[in-house]
């Protein structure tokens, strides 16, 4: 990268200066997007095992890290069924790509549309089942999110979130589509999900309000993401510091909807971005890594704009947006409707 050293001499007016400094940064960020990128499905022992020590140097529990392995393991055991028939060879367990759209050009089906049989060994793990045992295993939880779901109308809490009932009993009936189903996560981990893992689980995916048709640009999407992440912390989440949890979210504004549809971590490296995630049930674990945030969002919004902008679910998302972000800082706004 190259850097650029204003003249310190020269008598800039300090509005001008700030200005072309803010100019500069923006170049500077923009100028690592669409750079190449390496991905790998952790096929390979060298790539998982390498994998599970990055995770436990963020901070995660070797418990955690040792189940993670496992679930990784169960997957790949028969193959993950992803079409690599137009991908580069592999080198050393990655796949080398020179940019997004030279990834998304090589893929026949977005990851989490890989094809299943529906079966345990294929539809195993989601995308937030993932994050949450690695999140509690950083010792991360929302304890206090459950606690005043009193209702201030027929479906909106005190925190924004959508309900039909303030009990908490009802809370969990209404969002029991969230949690991957105990007996088959059971049967995955060989134990049933802890309550502290449940907590989190729900306090993530628990859908907010957004106020409706009104709600088509970005300054209502941004603010819809702070009462996101003022609720989580209202509920006892305190983000990890080793490494970062990364949502990417649906704003919706014709079904008055904000909610988060994917969850990966983020671990920051001297050579850039390592995103740690698993694609829906059917698909892959993923490690992608990148060089700046900009592509990382980019990579991570294009399933999600691939949704939304599918034949049978546009209308749903017409005015709205997928947003992209690392605990509680936004790195991608994009509308939807809108090819990237």
């Amino acid at each position: 990268m190259a850097f650029v050293v204003l003249d310190q001499t020269m008598k800039w007016p300090t509005g001008t200066r700030i200005r072309i400094l803010a100019l500069l940064l923006g170049l500077a960020a923009g100028a690592c997007s669409g750079a190449a990128f390496r991905l790998s499905f952790l096929e390979q022992e060298s790539t998982l095992a390498d994998t599970c020590q990055l995770l436990r140097q963020a901070g995660m529990s070797q418990d955690s890290v040792s189940e993670f392995r496992k679930l990784v393991e169960h997957h790949n055991l028969k193959g993950n069924r992803v079409d690599r028939s137009r991908f580069p060879e592999a080198k050393g367990g990655f796949y080398e790509f020179r940019d997004l759209a030279d990834f998304t050009n090589r893929l026949r089906a977005v990851l989490h549309w890989t094809p299943s049989d529906h079966s345990l060994a294929q539809d195993t793990f989601t995308c937030f089942d993932a994050a949450c045992l690695l999140l509690c295993g950083a010792g991360c939880g929302a304890p206090e999110f459950e606690k005043d779901l009193g209702s201030k109308g027929i479906l909106l809490n005190s925190k924004g979130i959508v309900l039909t009932n303030s009990d908490s009993q009802a809370f969990r009936s209404d969002y029991r589509w969230a949690l991957f189903p105990a007996p088959a996560y059971e049967r995955l981990t060989g134990k049933p999900r802890s309550e502290g893992e449940t907590q989190l689980m729900l306090s993530i995916r628990a859908t907010r309000f957004l106020p409706g048709p009104r709600a088509t640009n970005e300054l209502a999407w941004r603010a819809a993401f702070a009462s996101y992440t003022r609720g989580l912390k209202e509920g006892g989440l305190v983000y990890p510091s080793g490494f970062k949890l990364g949502l990417g979210f649906y704003a919706t504004p014709k079904l008055w909807r904000f909610f988060p549809d994917h969850a990966f971590l983020c671990i920051p490296e001297q050579r850039g971005l390592v995103c740690i995630e698993k694609n829906g049930s059917p698909g892959p674990y993923v490690r992608a890594e990148f060089e700046c945030e900009e592509d990382l969002a980019r990579y991570i919004s294009w399933s999600m704009l691939a949704d939304a902008n599918a034949k049978k679910r546009k209308d749903n998302h017409s005015g709205g947006a997928v947003l992209v972000s690392l605990n509680d800082r936004l790195i991608g706004v994009y509308p939807t409707g809108v090819e990237q």
